[in-house]
């Protein structure tokens, strides 16, 4: 029997080799990431992804709940573990400077979701002999 994503419930019935039901089961059937919060840009998933960025770039990321196997937006509360690397404010992430910086998206009830941030080494000159 073939179930598809966010179908919410089947019975699996077991039959015997005369016909007769022996054997009955109630199935709920939740998509993979039922109830995650997640992080996307562009219609993408980027959670626990690695986003290269150059200085000054800039990246929109928004926080989702997954509802019935579609993210569902959510408000949650931005941060990052470095500001001097990567600053986030409503899910606009800035690179600010080299180095790399995780930044976080938490919902009220604690869920978390993390997107790695690299940014690229400054060069102020180069000189090519």
């Amino acid at each position: 029997m073939a179930l598809d994503q966010g179908t919410s419930s089947s019975r699996a019935i077991v039959f015997d080799k005369d016909g007769q039901a022996k054997a009955s089961i109630d199935l709920k059937i939740v998509p993979k990431n039922e109830g995650q919060l997640v992080l996307m840009h562009d219609g993408a998933f980027v959670t626990n992804a690695t986003v290269a960025l150059n200085f000054g770039d800039t990246r929109q990321i928004t926080a989702s709940s997954i509802v019935e196997g579609q993210p569902v937006s959510e408000e949650v509360t931005w941060t990052s573990s470095k500001d001097t690397v990567a600053y986030v404010a409503d899910g606009l992430i800035t690179a600010t400077g080299a180095g790399s910086a995780k930044i976080t998206a938490t919902a009220a009830d604690g869920r978390k979701a993390v997107i790695n941030i690299k940014v690229a080494t400054l060069v102020d000159a180069m000189t090519i002999t």
